[in-house]
């Protein structure tokens, strides 16, 4: 048995293998294959979220311009969203740089590009 990272020639046994447990083929995820003298026979995949934490600042241009460095590094690495743990008094705060909230007993927003 082998196990080693999933690469592009693996997508077509990888489709078959998540069509034939009803599950779509999950791009852009990182992804380890099992692979015996039949093939792959096993696979799990890693979703990662970003999360912005720490972020501390009590200057207000201090606080965006660190945002926006951190916002510039997602755009280049290919991040889809950003994640934060806020609490109430700065919520409006993110909200105003495209966060939404979408849990609101802990206050966990996200920003998707």
């Amino acid at each position: 048995m082998i196990y080693r990272v999933a690469n592009e020639e693996d997508r077509g046994q990888i489709e078959k293998l998540c069509s034939e447990h009803g599950i779509n083929y999950p791009d852009g995820i990182f992804m380890l294959v099992a692979e015996d003298e039949n093939g792959i026979c096993g696979i799990i995949g890693l979703k990662t979220e970003t999360f912005i934490e720490p972020f501390i600042s009590g200057n207000p241009l201090v606080a965006n311009n660190l945002y926006r460095m951190v916002e510039g590094f997602g755009l280049i690495t290919g991040v889809k969203k950003f994640r934060c743990v806020t609490d109430e008094e700065n919520e409006e705060l993110f909200s105003k740089v495209g966060f939404e909230t979408i849990e609101t007993e802990k206050i966990i927003m996200e920003r998707k590009f």
